[in-house]
């Protein structure tokens, strides 16, 4: 490993003009054109307020100016992660926790969580009386029949629509799940071995954690031009 990289490997800073991390950036791209992914949540953005400072779009604006390929590679929903794409200038996007992905402003692939193993586990959540919410299809909205959710809803993210008349039997896709469950409880719920990752002390979501599945995408459409791959985010 160069030792660029190993520096690079132990910077964990958000991305900003004249940061250590932009510094350290600006020594590899000099060599080649590089593809860079980077996360949204406390990489672009200040915590999860999805908002970029104008260090970050100074750094990302001169990025591209120098003919690097930049994308975002998030957990978020497609449809969360194309509106602070579209913000910022990003067309390519790694989303879905890497089970997305957007080229050119398309959504190319877009892959179900397994609509039977999520099931099974509302089904599960709803003997053990534990509220829960799901996302059933690419928009930024939570729908639940548990009427105990919306207390717990994070406020900062998607609306939450309660309706007693919600089927979840009948789905046959659906993009995350989202249940109440605190660090200490975690281990006694049976999540069936689907991927979690905690939002916050109450909340946890059911999704995907492969974003190098959407990162190979575009490893593989741009071999011939882009000879590194780096991804600023947790993969």
């Amino acid at each position: 490993m160069e030792s660029w990289e190993r520096d690079l490997r132990s910077l964990h800073s958000p991305l900003s003009y004249g940061s250590p991390l932009f510094a350290l950036l600006l020594r590899v791209l000099h060599a080649q054109k590089i593809l860079l992914f980077f996360d949204i949540d406390g990489t672009l953005s200040t915590g999860l307020t999805t908002m970029m400072p104008e260090s970050a779009v100074k750094a990302l604006a001169q990025l591209r100016a120098n003919g690097h390929f930049t994308a975002i590679a998030t957990g978020r929903l497609q449809a969360s992660a194309a509106a602070v794409a579209a913000r910022y200038g990003f067309t390519d996007i790694v989303a879905d926790g890497g089970w997305s992905v957007t080229h050119n402003g398309e959504i190319v692939e877009m892959e179900s969580l397994p609509a039977a193993d999520c099931i099974a586990l509302i089904e599960r959540l709803e003997q053990a009386g534990i509220p829960w919410a799901v996302s059933p299809e690419n928009e930024k909205l939570c729908v639940t029949t548990d009427k105990n959710y919306l207390p717990y809803a994070p406020e900062n993210y998607f609306p939450v629509l309660w309706d007693p008349h919600f089927d979840y039997h009948r789905l046959e896709h659906l993009y995350k799940v989202y249940y109440v469950c605190t660090p200490d409880e975690e281990n006694h719920i049976d999540a069936g071995g689907l991927p979690l990752v905690r939002y916050n002390p109450h909340v946890i979501f059911v999704e995907p954690k492969e974003k190098q599945r959407g990162i190979r995408y575009f490893q593989q459409l741009y071999p011939f031009r882009m000879r590194i791959l780096w991804c600023l985010a947790t993969v």
